[in-house]
Order: C-alpha cells, then sequence, then structure tokens
C-alpha cells in the first residue's frame, strides 16, 4: 500500500524536480512518467519498481508534454494532448475526460499495470482526411504519400515494426517502386518528424518503427 508515500509534508521546493541546468537529463533509450503532486516519495518507489523495464519516475511541479505518461496524487494537471494520464485521489475528487484513475491508497502492482498499458498505447493521431499528424507537442502537416506511410506506423506504433514492402504497399499502393525510392522519402519523413519534435523513425531490420521523440537536454 502507498498511504504512506502520499501522506506527510510537501517536498521541498525543487528537490527531485527536473530543472533546467540543476539536474541530470533522463536517457533517452528510458521512458519517462510524470508525477504531479505535492510529495516525490510515490514517484521514487514507483521508479525503484520499474527500472529494469526501461521506466523512470520522475517528481515535476508540472508535467512536460515529452513524457510517457503522467501520474497526478490528489490534485488536477493541465490536460496533456495524447499523454495517458492517471489520477490518485479520494473518491469525489473530479478526474479530466479521458483519464483514468485509481483511489488511494493505492496498490503497487494495480500502479504497475496502468503503468505497462499506458507505455503501450501510441502518442500520435492522424487525421488522414486534413493529413495532419496530431503529437503531444502540436500538429504536423503531412503529403498524401507521407499520411499514407505515417498511418501503417501509427498503427504499429509503439512496438511493431513495418516492413519495406508494407511501406512501400501502403505508400504507392500496389504499384512497383525501388527500395532506394522508399529509403529517399523515409529520410525526408523522418527528417520532418524529427524538426517537428513529433516522433522517431527507427531503423529496424527491414522495417521502420515509430517511437517518441527524443527529449530536448535539460
Amino acid at each position: 500500500m502507498f498511504a504512506a508515500a502520499v501522506a506527510g509534508s510537501p517536498t521541498p521546493p525543487g528537490k527531485f524536480c527536473r530543472l533546467p541546468g540543476r539536474n541530470r537529463r533522463v536517457s533517452d533509450t528510458v521512458r519517462e512518467i510524470a508525477f504531479v503532486g505535492p510529495d516525490h516519495r510515490l514517484a521514487e518507489v514507483l521508479s525503484r519498481a520499474l527500472a529494469g523495464e526501461g521506466v523512470a519516475a520522475t517528481w515535476y511541479a508540472a508535467a512536460p508534454p515529452t513524457v510517457a505518461a503522467v501520474i497526478c496524487v490528489g490534485a488536477a494537471v493541465t490536460p496533456l494532448p495524447l499523454v495517458p494520464t492517471l489520477l490518485l485521489a479520494p473518491d469525489g475528487v473530479p478526474a479530466e475526460p479521458g483519464w483514468d484513475r485509481l483511489p488511494l491508497p493505492v496498490r503497487l502492482p494495480e500502479l504497475k499495470a496502468w503503468c505497462v498499458k499506458a507505455l503501450a498505447q501510441p502518442r500520435w493521431r492522424l487525421d488522414a482526411a486534413a493529413r495532419h499528424l496530431h503529437h503531444p507537442t502540436g500538429s504536423l502537416r503531412l503529403t498524401e504519400l507521407e499520411a499514407r506511410l505515417i498511418a501503417v506506423l501509427v498503427a504499429a506504433a509503439p512496438t511493431q515494426t513495418v516492413s519495406g514492402d508494407q511501406l512501400i504497399a501502403a505508400g504507392w499502393q500496389g504499384r512497383s517502386v525501388l527500395r532506394a525510392t522508399l529509403a529517399t522519402h523515409i529520410h525526408r519523413l523522418r527528417r520532418k518528424l524529427e524538426e517537428a519534435g513529433a516522433a522517431q523513425l527507427e531503423r529496424d531490420g527491414d522495417g521502420y518503427r515509430l517511437l517518441a521523440p527524443n527529449r530536448p537536454g535539460v
């Protein structure tokens, strides 16, 4: 049970809160869950429990849109589009539409199970008709070809790789094209995604996989 982890005196200002120039950067290979609330100890407990799974839990005064998920303890936070959010609070405390909630005190297995589910959710929504890719920090306009490529990448993200053959079939709709042509368009799409801070497009064997963007240095 985590009753003790969320009780007691508030966290000293700035402690365990990543501020520019004051705290080390979380590795780009580690997915980060933001804890927002009056006390940092629950974040420390969960971070230790998930350390072997490439997940870090960090206490924040306000969650940035680059995190993979948000857990707020007993208080509301500004909603982040497309970022899974969990409210830990007694009955009667309202949650924003689309949020999940667990009552306090909360059990570690329940909290870990929510984190695993949240981290498996894609961070993007494609409006195919308007050819816009919505992501936690904004929206990116796509060409018609890019939208077809992104559609299959988003559907597979973040755990599955899309093969080159699948991308050619989706992008060129049955027409035969060289792998070099695919590579050229993927290179342009990767650069466009990274410059917008929308996503990383990672080469994985014969195919590609859509991942969350690298975090800016803090």
